[in-house]
């Protein structure tokens, strides 16, 4: 722009680039006018509104000078030096605080991304340092990054992480108290597990180790005045008159209710000839004993059954136990364990298995680092193998697990506990209802993670509809574990298990994410400041080929609808090298399963 003596001004822009998303903000700044008498006015400055001409300039008008038409001029002795000592000031002013506004963004960006990359790495240690490690790294990453002034879903999970992490902590010193006091405590126990301490934990053996010996040495009491008291009641009643007809027991079931369970030399006997070597094993609804038949020396695994009548669960327990037997006796496969019997003592129900000394969790734990790979490979084939049937066969297992999973002495792998089993094939159409609290949680597949059941608008239970695939998911889950000997999602609750899992794998699918924000159950939660998928591509490198890779990746995509099913998997490039997968392929061929 020029005033009346008609001069321009040229004009060069400079380009600040300001952190954050807007585009680079243009500062348009004039080139110091050329000075001249006689010339007239003009209006210079930076964009923006920092100088005028009032500023930068004397008026003609000031030094006494007339105004006219072509008459007005500035006065050099006055307004040249101002001008130019103004206009440079101030762009030096300006850039030296646009460089040290900078300099500061610069500096917070680097100490936000630093307490961003703590965060992440602690959390994701957890589960694979020690607790006390992995603790003191998150209080340390949590305080750097309230310092930094972080917020949202990143630093919400390090402070859950850090709290259970803590509360674990503190279980493990109340069990080491409670076994240095000699005071078993199975509540104790149980909540040590409930909070995702391992089996082999030296605190949880040691506990184990108490309850164990407290509980034979109860056996041994109850069970040896048991048996006084039934030879007494022998003897009163060995010279009364038998009565004939409805009311008394017949001789046999006598002689069988005191066979039923027993005492000899300080060991338990069921039947009058399973001797009970040890126990095995302890679930919610049972517990499992290492027998041996007196008879034909066999060893053999025996599930009692904890049905008491005035244990409120008593129900459900043999709900369980009955569909447990009914499943066994369905499903006979070389990679499911066998069923061998049923019997009751009083209305506690016993059922008798081949007993294959170990699992897959005893043998993770004895390796440490994971399995050799063609050991993985092995494993995982049988237990496709196991599902395929059981899948054709029209149910759904829902518990796949390290523990779940027996190898015997040969290395065959066979699953047990069908307790969680439930048929989705029913003749006539009627499936059995998929309840929600089903696999351990390490190991459920995302549609299982969506949130409890909750009450709809028309009164009805509104639950999470899933299938077969929820048992695909943990076979994938499985594999990534017998690779490094690290769960592959260790979360600590249910909202943790979905992060781990969308940051490994990718986002919920439309659908799902739909469910889980309807649920009332999960409010106030939310997805949006997830970081980047690691992918498993990451989180392997090194341990799977491309071919491993892919099988794995199958087993665990988010959509259901779109993960490998068990004959997929047989039929999978992984298991092309081996005799007795091409085999299997050609009985899938012929329709068996």
């Amino acid at each position: 722009s020029g005033g009346a003596g008609g001069r321009s001004k040229a004009s060069v822009e400079y380009v600040s680039k300001q952190p954050g998303p807007q585009s680079p903000r243009r500062l348009r700044a004039p080139i110091q006018p050329l000075l001249q008498r006689g010339g007239g006015a003009g209006a210079s400055g930076i964009a923006g509104g920092s100088l005028t001409a009032q500023r930068s300039y004397v008026r003609a008008s000031d030094c006494g000078h007339p105004t006219g038409s072509g008459a007005a001029s500035l006065s050099p002795e006055r307004s040249e030096p101002r001008s130019i000592g103004t206009s440079g000031g101030h762009r030096q002013i300006r850039a030296a605080e646009l460089s040290r506004i900078q300099a500061q963004d610069e500096v917070r960006r680097q100490r936000e991304a630093a307490a961003r990359d703590a965060l992440a790495h602690t959390v994701h240690d957890v589960g694979r340092r020690s607790d006390a490690e992995v603790l003191r790294a998150l209080e340390t990453a949590v305080q750097g990054a309230k310092a930094a002034g972080i917020s949202g879903a990143l630093l919400s999970e390090a402070i859950d992480a850090a709290r259970a992490v803590r509360q674990r902590e503190e279980t493990r010193a109340e069990l080491r108290a409670a076994v240095d006091a000699k005071h078993p405590s199975a509540l104790l126990l149980g909540r040590a597990k409930a909070l995702g301490i391992r089996t082999n934990d030296p605190a949880v053996r040691a506990m184990e180790a108490t309850i164990q010996r407290a509980v034979e040495q109860k056996a041994v009491v109850h069970h040896t005045a048991q048996h006084q008291h039934a030879a007494q009641q022998q003897v009163q009643h060995q010279y009364q008159p038998q009565q004939s007809g409805g009311g008394g027991l017949a001789a046999a079931d006598k002689l069988d209710a005191m066979l039923g369970d027993k005492v000899e030399n300080g060991r338990r006997v069921l039947k009058g000839k399973l001797e009970v070597l040890n126990v095995v094993g302890e679930g919610a609804y049972g517990v499992v004993m290492r027998c041996r038949d007196k008879q034909t020396k066999e060893t053999v695994a025996v599930k009692e059954f904890k049905i008491n009548a005035d244990d409120p669960d008593a129900d459900e327990v043999r709900r369980t136990s009955k569909r447990e037997v009914m499943v066994l006796k369905a499903l006979k496969h070389p990679n499911i364990v066998t069923y061998m019997g049923e019997f009751y003592v009083g209305d506690k129900l016993y059922v008798m298995m081949e007993f294959v000394p170990r699992n897959l969790l005893e043998i993770l734990e004895d390796a440490g680092h994971g399995l050799e790979r063609v050991h993985v490979r092995h494993c995982i084939f049988q237990l496709c193998k196991a599902v395929t049937f059981i899948h054709g066969c029209g149910y759904v297992y829902r518990d796949i697990k390290p523990e779940n999973l027996l190898v015997d002495s040969k290395g065959t792998l066979k699953l047990c506990d069908f307790g969680f089993a439930r048929r989705v094939d029913a003749p006539g159409g009627k499936d059995e209802v998929l309840t929600d609290y089903v696999a351990t949680r390490w190991y459920r597949a995302p549609e299982l993670l969506l949130g409890p059941p909750y009450p709809g608008s028309d009164g009805k239970t509104i639950r999470t509809k899933y299938g077969r695939p929820v048992d695909m998911w943990a076979v994938g889950c499985l594999m990534g574990e017998l690779t490094d000997g690290e769960p592959l999602f260790p979360g600590e609750s249910d909202i943790d298990q979905l992060h781990r899992v969308q940051r490994c794998v990718g986002k919920l699918t439309p659908g799902q994410m739909m469910a889980f924000s309807i649920n009332p159950n999960n409010n106030n939660v939310s997805f949006d400041n997830l970081l980047p998928p690691e992918g498993l591509h990451r989180r392997y490198a090194g341990k799977m080929n491309d071919v491993e890779l892919d099988f794995v990746t199958g087993l665990l995509r988010v959509n259901p609808g779109e993960r490998f099913t068990g004959e997929w998997c047989c039929r999978h490039a992984y298991f092309a090298e081996m005799p007795e997968a091409v085999e299997y392929v050609g009985v899938l061929d012929s329709g068996g399963c």
